[in-house]
């Protein structure tokens, strides 16, 4: 979260979630709306999301959505893995 708010310090954020893509490729996402996610919100999140389905989990997804954002095609913001020093 550190780095969400060094990132995105001067954006509100609206939204948690996660996305989930299962071992048959079959793919579920929940939400919930929040200004603060916390690690405590994914977990439920991420719960939530896997109780659909009793398959292995091949890919998992998080991130926020920020209030006053449109979305194409629901396509969340990529934030960068590596960031150079």
């Amino acid at each position: 979260m550190d780095e969400l708010r060094r990132k995105a310090a001067d954006r509100v954020v609206r939204k948690a979630f996660v996305k989930l893509k299962f071992a048959d490729f079959t793919r579920t996402s929940r939400e919930c709306v929040c200004a603060e996610p916390t690690p405590e919100v994914f977990q439920s999140l991420l719960e939530a999301a896997h109780a659909r389905s009793s398959l292995s989990v091949r890919l998992l997804g998080a991130g926020v959505r920020f209030a006053g954002e449109e979305q194409v095609d629901d396509a969340p913001v990529q934030l960068d893995l590596f960031v150079e020093v």
